[in-house]
Formats: structure tokens, sequence, C-alpha cells
């Protein structure tokens, strides 16, 4: 398995860091990636994660229980932010769907959805995507 491209962006004028993921992700790949944007120092409010090129391959809902197990004493800051999960493809949408159920029985200061389409997600951030490419 070759690792997955992540592309991480940071938008400070927006408190936003934006997740372009293209590959096979691995649980480990994506607990990294989260653990970076708390080691940012404050952690951006809000967080959007493009999963539209992931290949779900080997995912299960056990893999997304362990990451969540292995975040929830990490996170930190973010109050009233939100983070969106973008997954168009059926297997990985459910996923994120597992995921964010899961977030959910732990008291976390922010919100996570997930959407299919990246407009949706925007516009659930209050964000357009003329203003991601301008910051």
């Amino acid at each position: 398995m070759l690792p997955a491209m992540i592309e991480r962006l940071y938008h400070p004028r927006l408190d936003l860091i934006e997740h372009r993921v293209e590959g096979e992700l691995s649980e480990r790949e994506f607990v990294d990636a989260t653990r970076a944007l708390y080691a940012m120092d404050p952690p951006p409010r809000f967080s959007l994660w493009d999963l539209e090129k992931v290949v779900w391959a080997g995912s299960s809902y056990e893999d997304t229980r362990k990451m969540q197990a292995s975040l929830v004493g990490e996170v930190r800051g973010r109050e009233g932010g939100k983070t969106a999960l973008v997954v168009p493809a059926d297997f990985g949408y459910a996923l994120g769907r597992q995921y964010i159920g899961l977030a959910e029985s732990y008291p976390l200061p922010f919100e996570q959805r997930v959407f299919r389409s990246r407009a949706e997600a925007l516009e659930w951030l209050g964000v357009s995507e003329r203003q991601l490419e301008a910051s």
C-alpha cells in the first residue's frame, strides 16, 4: 500500500485548515494529520477534509473506532468550531457517518458533519470557494 498524499492548506484569515487527500488513507495517516492540526497554536477552529479521491480499500468500522479513541485525549481548543468531511463515495460516506457517530459519544468542543459534496461542506462552514482561493 502506498501512503496517501495529504495536501494541507492553512487559511489563517478564515481560521481554517484544509486537507486534500488522495490515495489509500490509513488510520495512522489520518491520526498523524489530525495530531498536526492540534499541534498548531492555536489550532484552527474550522477544518475541511476533502476525501473525494481517497481509496477506501481495507477500511473498517474497527479502524474508525480506533481513530476516534486514539485522538479523543488530544482534542483541545476549537471551541465553536466545525469539521467537515467531504466523502462522495458510498462506502467512504458510510465510514464518515460512523466516525461522526462515534465522535458524538465524546464531549467535543466543535461540531462535525459528513457531506457528499465540497459545495455543501463549504456552505456549512460558512466559506466560499472564492474565499479559499483568495486566502
